[in-house]
């Protein structure tokens, strides 16, 4: 469900916040640390199944879901700020 959330707007966000020069790059450790998300999440996710039960592996996705909204929380609100600093250094 997160990730419907937030697929419409993720790659624009990291095109935002890469510098011009640098937008490849950003975009590039972006797929990346996407693909190893999907590559260790299965793993780590089963082991955690298999070792801990069902409640200790959706109390972790849980929490993992928690500290993602929050970290996207501050990247938010310090893109917004800074995207009205500029634009009203832009303006005058």
């Amino acid at each position: 469900m997160g990730e419907v959330f937030q697929a419409a707007f993720k790659q624009s966000l990291v095109a935002d916040l890469a510098p011009v020069h640098m937008r490849g790059r950003y975009m590039g450790a972006y797929s990346l640390c996407h693909a190893i998300g999907f590559s260790i999440g299965a793993p780590i996710g089963g082991r955690i199944l298999g070792r801990w039960g069902s409640q200790a592996l959706w109390s972790s996705c849980f929490a993992v879901m928690i500290v993602a909204a929050v970290v996207y929380g501050v990247v938010y609100v310090k893109q917004r700020s800074t995207f009205v600093v500029t634009t009203k250094a832009g303006s005058t």
